[in-house]
């Protein structure tokens, strides 16, 4: 059952097509390594079993809205040739997109990581948006370039969060953002984010970017 689906992911779609998959469930693991996937709709999916993705391409939208991993994915130096939409998706095991490269918007809005998030070494054409995402576990930014802005809006970073070498070119937003277990943000924290690079965070974090408590 899982390689007919895969069969389906993998089957070139025409322009303007998007391969639908909403709703599916993978009972098996899935193996997408160095493979092309042209428009696909995996909203509200289940990952029963690992998702492996590496230098995988996304020709098109990429839409995994509402999906829920139920075990380790790895996005590792994936490609996503146009928007990739983890809203409110669930990371229940550990998340890898390292060296990922987004050319479009890349929104984790309301994503939920429960397990460790490798998001470090990122290229990200478009904004990185983390409105009311939840990092319960490390979460690293490390060497991560945003092209497009910041948005984490409401966030709420766990304790050990890295964002050493981190640049960000355009707006910054995160007001409300806190840590997981609802304390305001750290000094710590907060002075890493000045010596990341990025210039408009470090200008407007202690005023416009955080509400401090």
């Amino acid at each position: 059952m899982t390689e007919d689906l895969i069969a389906a992911l993998l089957t070139p779609t025409a322009r303007g097509e998007v391969r639908d998959l909403a709703g599916t469930v993978f009972e098996e693991p899935v193996d997408l390594s160095g493979r092309q996937i042209g428009n696909v709709d995996l909203s509200r999916a289940i990952f029963a079993a690992p998702v492996l993705a590496r230098d995988a391409v996304f020709t098109g939208l990429a839409w995994l809205r509402g999906a829920i991993f139920k075990s380790s994915v790895d996005f590792s130096s994936a490609i996503f040739c146009s928007d990739a939409r983890f809203d409110s998706a669930v990371f229940t095991g550990e998340a890898n997109f390292s060296g990922v490269e987004y050319r479009g918007i890349a929104a984790f809005d309301h994503a939920v990581f429960a397990d460790a998030a490798f998001l470090d070494r990122m290229v990200c054409l478009a904004n990185l948006s983390f409105d009311g995402a939840t990092f319960d576990s490390a979460l690293t930014l490390q060497d991560t370039e945003c092209l497009g802005g910041f948005w984490a809006n409401g966030t709420a970073f766990g304790r050990r969060t890295d964002v050493t070498g981190l640049e960000i070119y355009g707006r910054v937003w995160m007001r409300g953002a806190k840590l997981s277990s609802g304390e305001a943000m750290p000094q710590s924290l907060m002075a890493a984010m000045r010596r990341s690079g990025a210039a408009y965070f470090a200008d407007n974090i202690a005023s416009r970017a955080f509400d401090i408590v």
